[in-house]
Parts: structure tokens; sequence; C-alpha cells
């Protein structure tokens, strides 16, 4: 089935059906060229909670987005729509931002979805595309859960409101870029990190003004991260306008921008950081600290590992190849920030590692690799997509600003494997995890305000964290 309706011979709305997806394009003419959005709405999404959207390159066109097979599981997941845009600018001058919701507005009325158009963002693109990622976060920072900068060189608000600094974001320059860029883009991470921008920094090596798979795989881990932490549960577009919820720069890890080029990238708890957090790179979690130095670091061994998969169903094994091609003497495969497997001795050329996947969301592969030479390595990390339904974390904002009277919050609980403890005060910390019997099966050391604890197995554990003057016991639920 197909349909156009014309509104006043400027607007031009497309409606298809495709593999029992719906499908709408709406095209607008400003300043003599035609502009368009295509939206699809993912089979199973009955009501609409947020917007996955790329952003345009200057010129060109990234309307074939709506038909990638990860964001496309990942916003049926959480109940988003995908867009793509064509041949729109960065939103320099009012009117096309204007133009620009209104079009949003005509494809929320003609799906017979009006709560798209209160619905929040996740906004990322390349080029000009991350200029419309960032101009949006200026002008509705309250509207965007996550956003992605990737080697654009003109920003209409360099230093944005206070709002838009709590968006978390990415921001992506390539190293053989032209110079302007690179500065624009310099310069927009460290004037803002400065004023407590919840934002990372990475200068891709040997990359000039390209798109990398991988660093828009790297963003949707961001993504659901942000979506997990900031989506209320119990709010949704269809009541009107979903307020997000912030985070805090305590809660975060930090990285190093200045290791990029001596190994691999360091990353810290927050409270563990020695250097000048003004211009460290802010992560949500350890994980994404984690997968930003597998990214991040230079020297890696790109293209020399690769997933069997990239989309699966929980138990699932997938398999991991990776082909180290030098002298090494122990490999590190990690899930996220969890080690999963490791190889010592050196010898093989080809190693196939099988993964068993189980948590519904994104899955991350990467490995590190220690050589002979004493330097460091890091084969390129690879997603899987693990399908089934993402929940936001069952918190609100007063679970996660501490009482003054108590000591810690552990957040979520139940959980479903990743937990956070949030402490009011650093000091050196035990913190162990015990199954019913009494067998500790995790062993942690601390001292920041913030840690994190991800427990495999199901069921009821206790928390017993031993400080100097007192010794915590506390409980969760892994479901």
């Amino acid at each position: 089935m197909k349909k156009t309706i014309i509104f006043f011979f400027i607007f031009i709305i497309t409606h298809s059906v495709a593999n029992s997806q719906d499908v709408y394009q709406i095209d607008t003419v400003d300043t003599g060229i035609t502009k368009s959005i295509r939206m699809k709405i993912p089979d199973g999404v009955d009501k609409v909670e947020g917007i996955l959207i790329m952003g345009n390159p200057w010129q060109g066109s990234v309307m074939y987005f709506v038909d990638n097979a990860i964001a496309n599981e990942f916003a049926r997941s959480i109940n988003f729509v995908i867009m793509g845009t064509s041949l729109w600018g960065r939103f320099k001058v009012a009117e096309e931002f204007d133009l620009f919701e209104f079009c949003i507005d005509s494809l929320a009325q003609m799906s017979g979805h009006p709560e798209i158009s209160d619905a929040p963002f996740i906004f990322f693109g390349c080029s000009n595309g991350g200029q419309m990622a960032h101009s949006y976060n200026s002008i509705h920072p309250e509207k965007c859960i996550a956003f992605l900068v990737d080697k654009g060189g003109y920003y209409i608000n360099p230093i944005p409101d206070t709002m838009a600094l709590r968006t978390p974001g990415l921001l992506v320059a390539g190293e053989l870029d032209e110079q302007y860029r690179i500065d624009a883009i310099n310069d927009l991470f460290y004037n803002n990190r400065s004023r407590g921008a919840l934002w990372s920094h990475i200068l891709n090596q040997g990359v000039g003004h390209t798109l990398m798979a991988e660093t828009h795989n790297l963003f949707l881990i961001l993504a659901e991260a942000a979506y997990r932490l900031r989506y209320p549960l119990d709010q949704t577009p269809v009541n009107g306008s979903v307020t997000l919820r912030n985070l805090h720069e305590n809660d975060g890890w930090l990285s190093d921008s200045t290791t990029w080029d001596s190994g691999i990238v360091g990353v810290f708890n927050h409270g563990d950081y020695p250097g000048n957090i003004d211009s460290a790179s802010w992560h949500i979690n350890k994980d994404l600290a984690f997968l930003f130095a597998a990214h991040s670091s230079y020297n890696r061994m790109n293209n020399k590992a690769s997933l069997s998969a990239n989309i699966a169903d929980s138990g699932d094994i997938v398999t991991y190849n990776f082909e180290p091609d030098i002298d090494w003497d122990s490999i590190h495969v990690f899930n996220k920030s969890e080690k999963i497997g490791a190889y010592y001795g050196g010898g093989l050329s080809s190693i196939d590692f099988n993964y068993t996947v189980r948590e519904t969301g994104f899955s991350a592969l990467f490995a590190k690799v220690y050589l002979t030479s004493g330097d460091s390595s890091v084969f390129n990390l690879d997603v899987v997509f693990v399908r089934g339904d993402i929940e936001p974390n069952s918190i609100d904002d007063e679970t996660v600003q501490l009482d003054k009277i108590t000591s810690h919050s552990l957040y979520p609980n139940p959980s479903t494997g990743l937990v956070n403890i949030r402490f009011v005060k650093q000091e050196l910390r035990n913190i162990e995890v015990l199954d019913l019997s009494g067998n500790i099966i995790i062993n942690t050391i601390s001292s920041g305000l913030h840690s994190q604890i991800y427990i495999k197995e199901k069921g009821l554990f206790i928390i017993r964290i031993t400080q100097p003057d007192v010794i915590i016991i506390d409980k969760v639920v892994l479901r």
C-alpha cells in the first residue's frame, strides 16, 4: 500500500509497508533544495517512546539508515522509531530548524503516532550530520538523550547553555582530516569539558573525513547506557513531554587523552583520576570507559578481528576471531569491561574465541595484546546485539541523589547484572558479593564515590562493604 499527500504543493509525505514495518518519508523544498526525512516504525512498536536519528553529511543522504539491521533491533528493543535525513543543513538559521520540527510533527500525524512530536531523540551523524546533532542538543537539550559529533567543522553554538552539557556526548575528529575540523572539535570539547560537559573526545588515528562504523557502534552502546539511566520508567511521550534524568559528573569514569599514542588509553574510576578532570574524557560507566580505550588507543590491530554474528538471541554462541600477526606474550579478551578469556605463551596466529551471549542489549568484544617487545595493543572492537526488550533502570532522582544520613546507595535493585554503588565520601573499602551459602563470588577494592559490579548469576545476593570504621551489609536481587 502506498499513498501520497501534498500540503500546499510544498510538502510530500509518502507511506509504504515493507516486511511488516511502516516506512514514511517527507520531502520539502527549502531555498530550492529538496530536504527529506525517512522514518521507519520497527515491527512490534505500538507506542513510540523515542527517536533514533542519523543526520546527513553536507549535500548527502543517510535515509538508508532506517534499514540498518543493528539499529532496527536496538530501536525495537526500546520502542523507538528510526529516522535518516537527506540534504539538511546544520540548522544554522532558525527557519531551517523550525521546518525540521514541522516535518517531524507531520510524520507524527501522518503515521498515527502523535506521541512522536514529544519523543526524545538519540541524535548522531558524521560531518554535517554531527553538526546537526550538536545543534539539536544545543536547542533542545531537554529532549536529547545522547549525541555524537563526528568530524564536523562548524557549530552554531560552540558554548551552549549549561543544560546541553548534561547530555552525554561523544566528539570524534580524524587525525588526517582538515586542520580546521580537528581544531573545531578540540575547541568544542575542551572549552565545554571545563564547564562540566559530560562528553568524551577521540582523535581517530590514520582517519580523514570519513565515517567509521566502529565509532558509530561505540556511540550506540553509549546511547543504550544513556537510555537505561536517563529515561524514566513512569513516563512516555503518549502523555506529553518526557523529563529525562540528569547524570552526575562524579558517577562517571574518566580517561586520559594524553595516553592515546603511548599504549592503551588509561581509564579510571572518577575518584581515582590522577590528572586534571577538566581535560579528561567523561564516560557513563566502566564499560564505556573500557570500550573508549579500545577504540581510541593508537597502533591498534585494526581489521584483525571479527565476530561471526552481529545480531543474536540470548544463549547463542558467537565466535570472535582475531589474528595476531606479531610476537605476543598474552591476549586478554573482554566483553565491555568484563574479562572473559585469556591466552598465554604466544605461537598462535589465528584464534577463535567462542562466547555465549546472554544479557539483552549490546555486547562488545575486543582484546588487549601484550607483546614480547614489552608494548601493548588492542584488537578492534566488534558488537553483537542480543535481542529482547531493554528497560530503563528502575531508579529515580531521589535514589541517585544520596541522602546525607546514609553511607551508600545501591541501584538498580532488582538488577539484570550491573549494580551501581554510590558512597558519600572517598575512602578505601573492600566490596564483596556473597551468595546465600556464604560463598564469595566477587571481591574488589574501591576508593571512589562510585563503584560498579557485574553479577552473572540470578537470585538474591549479599553485598558486604568493609570500610575502616564500619562493615555495611546490603542485598540485591538479580533477575
